[in-house]
């Protein structure tokens, strides 16, 4: 995670931490796994980390790295360190300081999960439960939380429940053995694969509980009573697209077509209303670059997965937004638009 946000990053094996210049590669690995306030970089290379002040329950800014967590019965408030077990910036242990540390979550803290496969999900205060030995990593300022990190730790008899991802909507799950299948709708279109954290939310959210992930990939979990041992968790993404078509005499009418992605992505060049701008920022991020074209429109360059969804999605602003590059792009959304129209 870098200024809040889930990026990969890679930190050279000789990567100077909190000053120290003399640290072994395992070293720098294993020391790296925490929260840090700064870095630098040298060729796309992280080569220095200083690390936060211990929290000494002041307004100043500070970490605690515990063990537990849990919500008290104040709205948005949490304990930290349950488990009594505080590790200090210096690396050593405290079992006796800021055990059972009440603390609120401010409304606009970066709250994160961390699975067992090490895969990291965006989370929220909603999805903190009671554990037994997850890692908590808090950054704390003004008595208020502003970054959470979860991170579930083996052994847990009640884990933390990931939170599916954002633009995920399940639509079926079939939950059998040998294999269980998960059918899922991606309202941007573009060409999704579960992970692990979005598996084991989807289940919990089924009623599956103790589900755990093996390493041949197979899973485990308790459902309707009876144990579903090394089940294949199969999942097949759907694209449901909705052009409206007509007149009749009974008005507008849908038609609906299913499916699949292509395998490959392109360079869109958009053309779009400028009162559109909103709805490209919202689908495709602040980053995503534009330019003006005229007094009442704009252009933006997008990577898109190819699909009807996409199609779709661009055919119902009723030429709001047009594809005009590239050319294959351009003829595709001409066809389907003739066969609708």
């Amino acid at each position: 995670m870098v200024d809040g946000e889930i990026k990969t990053v890679k930190v050279a094996e000789d990567a100077i931490i909190n000053g120290n210049s003399t640290l072994t590669s395992a070293q720098v690995k294993d020391k790296a796994a925490v929260l840090f306030k700064s870095y630098s970089t040298s060729k796309g290379l992280i080569t220095r980390l200083t690390a936060y002040n211990d929290y000494d329950g002041t307004d100043k800014e500070g970490f605690l790295q515990g063990v537990d967590i849990d919500k008290t019965s104040k709205e948005y408030t949490v304990t930290l360190n349950t488990a009594g077990k505080l590790t200090l910036k210096n690396g050593t242990t405290d079992t006796t300081n800021r055990k059972n540390e009440i603390v609120t979550v401010d409304k606009d803290a970066k709250s994160f999960y961390v699975n067992t496969d090490d895969e990291i999900s965006v989370s929220s205060y909603n999805a903190i439960a009671k554990d037994e030995n997850d890692v908590v990593y808090a950054v704390i300022k003004d008595y208020m939380v502003k970054t959470l990190v979860i991170y579930e730790k083996d052994g847990n008899t009640d884990p933390v429940t990931p939170p599916l991802s954002d633009d995920i909507e399940v639509k079926t799950v079939d939950i059998d053995t040998p294999n269980t299948t998960i059918k899922f709708y991606v309202e941007s279109g573009k060409a999704t694969t579960l992970t692990t954290s979005d598996i084991k939310a989807i289940l919990a959210d089924k009623g599956c509980k103790d589900i755990t992930k093996s390493k041949d990939g197979t899973w485990t979990f308790a459902y309707d009573g009876m144990t579903f041992a090394g089940v294949t968790v199969t999942q097949e993404q759907v694209y449901k697209v909705t052009f409206k078509v007509g007149p009749t005499a009974a008005g507008y009418t849908n038609k609906i077509v299913d499916m699949f992605a292509a395998d490959r992505t392109v360079s869109v060049e958009l053309l779009c209303e400028n009162k559109l701008m909103k709805t490209i920022i919202d689908h495709y991020g602040e980053a995503v670059p534009t330019r003006t074209y005229d007094e009442e429109h704009f252009t933006a360059n997008i990577e898109v997965d190819p699909s009807g969804t996409f199609y779709g999605w661009v055919f119902k602003f009723m030429g709001g937004i047009q594809i005009i590059a590239p050319h294959e792009c351009v003829e595709e959304m001409k066809r389907i638009a003739h066969r609708f129209l």
